[in-house]
């Protein structure tokens, strides 16, 4: 299976976030097949030991991505399904350029502007928010509904919505466009990951036009 094109033209839906092995595999057994590494705090050789660590449980599921956040050199030498960078990290141009043909790259974006230049440098999906105000990143820009419609509107790449996406809000998120929901304090905090990942499945087979395709079986 090529990932990659999976990812950009096959998979929709929910985009999880993790970072240890054991959260991995819950979100992981819990349905997720887009899990994305973020931990900002470990040097560069815990951070790959890490990674690879969770690079293992995701090949175990047919059809999941493991997408490394911010850390391209690492990212590169674990061969990584993707990475994923911001704004402010290395410029992502030299990323594409120096990215293997089948590792997806990611781009945040706050407004249109930088979606179209985004798309136009070669990003496969792009990262929108924050939607709303969360505590994850409490200093990112606020774009709202408005805003992260004029992004999907503005390109034909995926757009993976994230900031402060809960049950409540996700239908409004939906309606949008949007290809994938980033959702982290919502699920990962929940007593019981497999049920509110199925709450989220629930809300998202009502609201969108094009439910995701089931999780794949474990190999």
């Amino acid at each position: 299976m090529n990932l990659k094109d999976h990812f950009i033209h096959k998979l929709s839906g929910m985009y999880c976030f993790a970072d240890t092995p054991d959260l991995c595999d819950r979100l992981l057994q819990a349905g997720a097949r887009i899990i994305q590494l973020r931990e900002k705090k470990l040097d560069d050789q815990r951070f790959y030991e890490l990674g690879r660590a969770m690079l293992d449980r995701v090949r175990r599921f047919e059809g999941a991505v493991l997408i490394v956040n911010d850390r391209v050199d690492v990212a590169l030498r674990l061969e990584a399904h993707g990475i994923h960078i911001g704004q402010e990290d290395e410029h992502y141009r030299r990323v594409i350029q120096k990215a293997p043909p089948n590792m997806i790259v990611g781009v945040s974006v706050d407004n249109a502007e930088q979606a179209g230049i985004a798309e136009n440098a070669g990003a496969d999906y792009l990262g929108a928010g924050a939607v709303f105000s969360t505590a994850t990143k409490a200093d990112a820009p606020v774009i709202g509904i408005d805003g992260l419609q004029s992004i999907v509107n503005s390109v034909k790449i995926p757009v993976a919505a994230i900031g402060g996406i809960t049950l409540k809000n996700l239908p409004r998120v939906i309606e949008t466009g949007a290809r994938y929901y980033a959702v982290i304090s919502e699920l990962n905090s929940a007593p019981d990951i497999s049920l509110r990942y199925r709450e989220f499945l629930e809300v998202i087979g009502r609201a969108s036009p094009q439910a995701p395709a089931e999780a794949p079986d474990k190999k």
